[in-house]
Order: C-alpha cells, then structure tokens, then sequence
C-alpha cells in the first residue's frame, strides 16, 4: 500500500517508525497533516494537533507520540488509561474526554489519535492561554464537575490512613531519593535546608518542612488518623491539560487531555491541588518570592479577611480565581460528607502539601520549585494547626532569597534584574500613568485638642486603596506643613495631577475639619466640605472612619468628574490615550445613541493608540450592553456577547482594574452567569473599594440571583458613595426592585416614581412602578405606567422585554413579562 503524508510540520524524527504503522491502522490513502503543537510533554512525548483523513476518522484530532522509560515499561500504556478512564465514568467522559480513535505501538513507544467530537478541537486552546474570564468560568466549573461528575460514584476508603500514606500513594517514588526522588538533592544544593531537618525558617516565620513530615520523621499521634475519599484521579491536572473550547462564547466547554497518569483508585483533592498551584506559579510573567509570601498568606486556611497590601499588577485576579476554585471543593464536602468535615479538610491541605512536593521534585526553575516547597509547608502549618499537633518552631533558614537574588524569575525561567518589567516583557507601549494625588499635612493642628495628622495618615492608607489614583503622602509632603504653603505648587513640586489638603480649627469645645481637593494645572478647587468632632464627646476612632470613607468616596468621584471635563476642553489634536477615554466616559454618561457612537469611535482610537490599555474595552462592554438595552446599534449583532468579549480583553489586559472586572460583572450578568457576575463584582470592589459603580453591580447581581436582602447594603453603600452621579436612577430601580421581592410594596413604589424624575429613569422607574402598583392591586395606575413606557419607547414590546431581562432566572423573567402583557405591553 501506498501511503503519502504531506505535512507542515514534520513528524518527529524519533518517532519515524510509528508514523507508517499508524497510517496502516487508519486504512488505505489515510493522511496525516500536522499543524500545531499543543506542548512537548516530559520524558520526550509530543502532544500535536493533526488534521486527519481516513475511514475511520476525518477531521481534526489529537496525535500524542509517547514511548515507555524506567517504571513505565511495566504500567499501562496511555490510551489504555484513557480508555479505561473513559469505561469507569461514561456520562462524564462523553462530555469531557477526547475519543480514542486508534493507537498503534512500536516496542515501548506509542502513537494515539483522540479527537474532540464536533467543531470544538477546531477552536481549543490550552487553559492557561486563555483569558481571564474564560479562565475564571473554566476553572469553576471544573473544580466541581471534578467531584460531582467524574466523581459521581466516590468512595471511602475502607481503613482508617495516616496522613502520609495518602502523600506515598499521590508521590510514590518522587518523595524517595534511592528510587529517582530529587527532592533531597534540591532542597541540600539549592536552598540550603538538610532535608530531614523538621522545621525551617523564611522571612522571619517559621515553617514545617514538608518532605520530613512525608518521610515521618517526626511521630504523629494515632488521632492523626483519617478516613479519606477515592475516586478517579487524572493526576497532571494543569492549564495545559484542559483544552477550553468556544473560548469567545459566553460559556467555554473544556476537555481533559494527557491521562498518562490516571487512576482510578487514587485519593481524591489531588488534582485540585495541582492544578491551583500550577495556575500560581505560570499566570505571572513575572514571579518575585515576596509577592510569593503575600499570595500564599492570603491563601491560609486561617486568614481572617483579606489582606491585598503587598499584592502587584495580576495577583489580585490570580487570588480571587484560586479562592472560587477552592469553593467548590467546600461546598461538595458540606454537602456529601458533612460529618467528616475534618478529615476531608485534611485531605485537601494534603493535596495541596502534595502538590507541592510534587513541583519540588519536577525540573523546573529552581526558583519556581523552591517556591512549591513554600507552599506545600504553608498548608501543612495549616493542617497541623488544624490538629493543634505539637511541632518543632525552629531551625535553618530556607535559601529561596539567595536563588532569587539576581532577579525575579519569569514563565519561561528567565533572570531580570530589578523592578517588574512586565510592559517591556509583553511588548506593549506603556499603560497611561494613574492619576497621582499629593495628600498634604493638615493645618493648624496646635490650635486643637485633636491630631489631624493621624487623620492624615488614615486618609493616605484609605486613598491608596483606590485602584486608578496613585497616593502621595508620608515624608514626600512634610515640606508643606506651613499653613501658608500653596496648594498648586506643591501639586507641581511633587508632579501631582491633583493634591487634598485641610485644616483643623477649634471651636466651643469642637473641632472643625475642612478638607479641599484641587486641581494641580488650573488650580481650580474640585471639591470641598467640612467635618465637626466634639473633642469631649466624639470617638476619635469612629469620627476618623467616618471622614475617611467621606474623603476617599468624594476624591474618587470628583477626580473622575474633573478629568472627564478637563478632557472635553482640550483640542481633539491634543488627546491622549488617557484623554480620549475621560473623554469617551463624558460622552457615556449623556445616554444618548449619538454619544454612545461618539463614544465607541473615542474607545477605539485609544485602543489604537496603546493597546493594553484596559479601560477603553471596559468601557466598550457597557456600551454594548446599553445598546441592547435601548436598542442602539446594529441589531443583527449579539450585544450580550460582544459585552462580554470586551470585558474579558479588559480584565485580561489589566486583572487589578477595579473598572474592568465591574464591567464584566454587568457583561456576565445580562449574559445569564449570575454567579460569577456576583464574583466579579465583588472582586471590583476589593480592587477599589470606594467605586460607586461596583456596588452597584453587586447590588444588581444579588437582586437577580433572588437574594434582595443581600442587595440593599451594596446599593446603600453605591447612594452614599456618590449620590449624585448620572446612574441615580438605575441605582434606585435595583433597591426598588429589591425591595418588592422583599414585600416592601410602598418603598419600592416611592424609589420606583423618584427613578423615574432622576435623569434618564423615565422607562426603568415606570416598569418597578408598574410591578409595584400592580402588587398592590391598582392596576389602572399601573397600566397607566405601562403607557408612559411606550410614549418614551414607542414599538417596546414583551418579547424586547424578554430579551432585555435575559440575565434573570426564567421563571422569574417569564413571569414579569406574563405581567406586563396583562398590563397593556403588547406582546
């Protein structure tokens, strides 16, 4: 038989005897065409994409070339595995495995075709090269799906372990330096630890080390003991491994390749573990061991809140996607084994020790497997604090500084020296800078009984706080104590777009504390107000509180107001990126089809401009959604998916941007994903937590997840923050629509007629106003909000409403729009 094999990329030469055998197997003029490479996997094998013609299959699929070293000439070959893995869960498999096709076999090494069925191979991508929003759903969905699918039918082990026989049975030979382990050499060689020291010490904490508990150096006692789960465990669980399909819809499939070392015995959790440290030490460009210590110290079982100083550029995003992995595993414990909450909280914080050992002992940078040490002694700190088990608090220092001292380290293993270069790494020009605010010392603190300074330094850690305002404060600024310091030139002096600055005067036993915001070029006054304190009577404390979320709420709406205004006095052939968004952001804010165009146009040229500058593709996702929602634009195109797609580029280009992951929260929630619109929203308001904008996505998301009470605090929070901004009206309608699923028919009728005086609420206010006179059994008023409806929109119907509403439960959306017909809307 004749066989030809044109290719674009050739086959393997160490394979070459494998290519004709799997051509004869696929059958007579059977082709072959390799396009791409998805990795190089360990030990030599090759995971490609090929483009396939033959009787047995045609389309695309995946050709992994593997061949059998050391251990694994005894064990199962892969596509055995695979197969295997396919027979113990069906339903689960038919979703998300790759079919086996054929595989043929040469001595120890091996060539198998699996394909994705339908179009979805055509459009994957590995996991860890998607974006953050794809990412985030993916990863989500996975982590349960894990235990309630391919899991269905999990069981208990039928003996009571010790802790380290679940580490023997996930790492085998890898915790042992006779039978190939290189745990041992690294941590003697390269951090300087012996590695059967019990505890070490690193930035001043001391730590247990993880391979001496694993070799039971020190002797638990018997109530250390577990009754732990099994199942179908996949083993190499990382972002290369889970291919994501339809990644520019609004909810990616995904696919599980490589199950090279699946089992169907193994003690459950592990796969999460790797797969959340695998995420941690590649989703950064760059990973510095101090950035480590602050991710790793958020990530503790006993952390109380959390603390994002000392988090930079995506940690943040990384953090928030790491804690809603971890969800699921709890949420699936809780409700499936809540009487051994205990030991299933150990076993995951074994996984995790596990999964850290096992990194350890990869080769992969030195700095990036000292760093999965680190992580695997955090979790068993935890784990032995958990069990209130008596461990040694001393020992040698841990070498992960002296490995990092030349630099930090990036994804590819690469040394740079000094500070994060991540815009240079990317090769995109420079973000605009944030906009910089000198916080002077208050005036006139000798002349009360109270310290402004101390108020100062509150205003300076709460502004710092603000996500798109950079905070000067501290020894910078105490040149300008004098009262009679000029506000403008110390903006100048300290290259500040804008400085805050007061002064403190006592009268009748009361301090008045006037605050002013000015800004630096004009020296124009932006904003100000006043603040009394009794100095007898007033917490200072609580009277501190209360001046800091005032100044801070008013600095970050009022510099955003400024801007937008400074930004429509310029010349159009002055513009910069950062000008042509404040500029674009005016124009949102008219609520007109001929803004919003003015808008989108603004939007783009700045993304001509600078690429990566996030904010424009924030911005792009809420103007679609409007769009949609008042009908603007083409109505051939999908409004809801587009809004997505541009909030995923944002959060993407920026994961600390409090302005993006606001925006993807409102996409993902007129989208139908309630829950991690809620998700988003929170994560936006840890970015910044005095954005008006972000509250009341929250707000709005909890309404629609069917949890008003949880709504009304997000929205007050939004009212207060910024009372006035062009929004008002939208906010009121979600507090009014709150307030009547909570029964609260009068209050939501009042919000619902106020919505519809403030600005652009005619239509929203009168559709809650409609809903809450009709609760109340006044159906003539309530047909009469109806009409006002239809004057303002004429041609809105029940099937508009239908659409506009997508992202509520249906029945609840069925029912509202079942309503409104009643009430006059045509259908």
């Amino acid at each position: 038989m004749e066989v030809e094999n044109k290719t674009t990329i050739p086959w393997p030469q160490e394979y070459a005897e494998l290519e004709e055998r799997l051509l004869a197997e696929l059958g007579k003029d059977s082709h072959i065409y390799i396009h791409r490479a998805i990795s190089e996997g360990k030990s030599g094998a090759c995971v490609l994409v090929a483009d396939v013609t033959s009787d047995l299959f045609t389309g695309q699929a995946i050709l992994k070339l593997d061949r059998a070293v050391g251990a694994k000439v005894n064990e199962d070959m892969e596509y055995e595995r695979h197969q295997h893995a396919i027979e113990m869960a069906p339903e689960y498999a038919a979703q998300y495995l790759p079919k086996l096709v054929c595989a043929v076999q040469q001595d120890n090494e091996v060539a198998a075709l699996t394909t994705i069925a339908a179009r979805g191979l055509e459009y994957a991508a590995a996991w860890s090269a998607c974006s953050y929003g794809p990412q985030l759903e993916t990863a989500v969905r996975l982590s349960e799906d894990l235990l309630e699918q391919w899991n269905a039918k999990y069981s208990l082990d039928p003996e009571m372990r010790m802790p380290q026989d679940l580490i023997d049975s996930w790492l085998d030979y890898r915790i042992d330096a006779d039978r190939g382990g290189r745990i041992h050499a690294f941590l003697e060689t390269k951090c300087k630890l012996p590695p059967e020291t019990p505890t070490f010490t690193y930035d001043g904490n001391w730590y247990p080390n993880p391979l001496a508990f694993a070799k039971r150096n020190i002797t638990l006692p018997t109530t250390a003991r577990l009754r732990a789960v099994r199942g179908n465990q996949h083993g190499d669980l990382h972002g290369k491994n889970v291919l994501v399909t339809k990644q520019f819809e609004g909810n990616p499939n995904y696919f599980l390749i490589d199950l090279d070392f699946y089992r169907d015995d193994g003690f459950l959790l592990y796969d999460h573990a790797i797969f959340e440290l695998d995420y941690l030490l590649t989703s950064r460009d760059i990973i510095k061991p101090a950035n480590w210590t602050t991710l790793l110290r958020n990530l503790r079982r006993n952390r109380t809140g959390r603390n994002d100083a000392g988090l930079t550029g995506g940690d943040i995003g990384i953090l928030q996607l790491v804690l809603d992995f971890r969800e699921q595993p709890t949420k699936w414990i809780d409700k499936h084994e809540p009487n051994r909450l205990s030991f299933l909280d150990s076993q995951y914080l074994l996984a995790r020790l596990g999964a850290g050992l096992a990194i350890t002992h990869q080769r992969r940078e030195d700095v990036k497997r000292a760093m999965a040490f680190l992580y695997a002694a955090n979790n068993l700190k935890d784990y032995l604090a958990l069990h209130e088990f008596d461990w040694p608090k001393h020992g040698p220092e841990f070498g992960l500084d002296e490995l990092a001292r030349n630099g930090a380290v990036t994804a590819s293993g690469d040394r740079l020296a000094g500070a994060d270069n991540s815009d240079q790494l990317s090769g995109n020009l420079p973000r605009p800078p944030k906009r910089s605010l000198a916080v002077l010392p208050l005036s006139g603190a000798g002349d009360t009984g109270y310290d402004p300074e101390s108020l100062r330094d509150r205003l300076v850690t709460e502004l710092s706080r603000i996500d798109w305002i950079s905070t000067i404060g501290g020894p910078s600024t105490s040149a300008y104590r004098n009262k009679d310091s000029d506000p403008q030139k110390a903006g100048k002096d300290l290259n500040a777009h804008y400085v805050l600055f007061g002064s403190a005067r006592e009268r009748d036993k009361e301090s008045q504390i006037t605050m002013r915001l000015v800004q630096t070029a004009s020296g124009e006054e932006v904003w100000s107000d006043r603040y009394r304190l009794n100095t007898e009577t007033d917490k200072v404390i609580a009277v501190e509180d209360k001046i800091s979320f005032s100044v801070a709420s008013r600095v970050d709406t009022q510099i955003a107001v400024s801007e937008r205004a400074r930004a429509m006095r310029k010349a159009s052939d002055e513009l910069d990126g950062w000008d042509m968004f404040m500029r674009a952001r005016w124009h949102f804010f008219q609520y007109s089809e001929e803004d919003d165009a003015a808008a989108i146009a603004l939007c783009e040229e700045a993304i001509r401009k600078i690429p990566n500058f996030s904010y424009p593709h924030a911005l792009l996702a809420q103007i679609a959604l409007r769009s949609n929602f008042f009908e603007w634009g083409d109505s051939e195109t999908d409004l809801y998916a587009l809004s997505v797609k541009h909030a995923r580029d944002a959060v993407t280009l920026d994961p600390d941007s409090s302005f993006a992951h606001e925006s993807l929260s409102r996409a993902y929630l007129f989208a139908g994903r309630t829950a991690i619109a809620i998700q988003e929203a929170e994560t936006s308001i840890s970015l910044n937590p005095y954005c008006s904008g972000a509250y009341w996505s929250l707000g709005m998301a909890l309404a629609w997840a069917g949890r008003p009470a949880e709504a009304v605090p997000p929205i007050d929070i939004s009212l207060t923050i910024d009372p006035f901004d062009q929004g008002l009206a939208f906010k009121l309608v979600v507090k009014a629509s709150a307030l009547l699923l909570l029964g609260q028919v009068q209050k939501a009728e009042a919000l619902a007629r106020q919505a519809t005086d403030a600005g652009h609420g005619q239509i929203v206010g009168n559709m809650i106003l409609a809903l809450a006179l009709s609760r109340d059994d006044r159906i003539a008023e309530a047909q009469e909000a109806v009409k006002q409806i239809l004057l303002r929109r004429p041609g809105f119907t029940a099937s508009k409403m239908s659409t506009m509403l997508t992202g509520l439960k249906p029945l609840v959306r069925a029912y509202v729009v079942e309503r409104f017909v009643e009430l006059g809307l045509p259908e």
